[in-house]
C-alpha cells in the first residue's frame, strides 16, 4: 500500500470538506483507478502531478503531490 497526497480544488474542497487529504492506495494505482476511488468523473476531473497535467494510465507514487482539478466555469 502507498499513502498518496491530494490537493483539492474548487468545488471538490467543498465535497470533501477539506483542502487537502491524504489515501492509502493500492501499489500501480492509476490516476483513472484514484478519480474512480473517490467516485469523481474522469471526464470532469483533470488531474496535476507536480504540476503537470497527466494521463488518466499514469501509475501514482507517494512521492507525488497530486492535485485534483474540477472543470471551471465563468461568467
Amino acid at each position: 500500500m502507498i499513502h498518496l497526497k491530494l490537493l483539492l480544488f474548487g468545488p471538490l474542497q467543498d465535497q470533501f470538506e477539506k483542502k487537502q487529504m491524504t489515501l492509502e492506495m493500492p501499489e500501480n494505482t492509476t490516476v483513472l483507478s484514484l478519480l474512480e476511488h473517490l467516485n469523481l468523473d474522469s471526464t470532469l476531473v483533470k488531474v496535476a502531478v507536480n504540476g503537470q497535467i497527466v494521463s488518466q494510465t499514469m501509475i501514482l507514487v507517494e512521492e507525488y503531490e497530486i492535485a485534483l482539478i474540477p472543470p471551471v466555469s465563468g461568467g
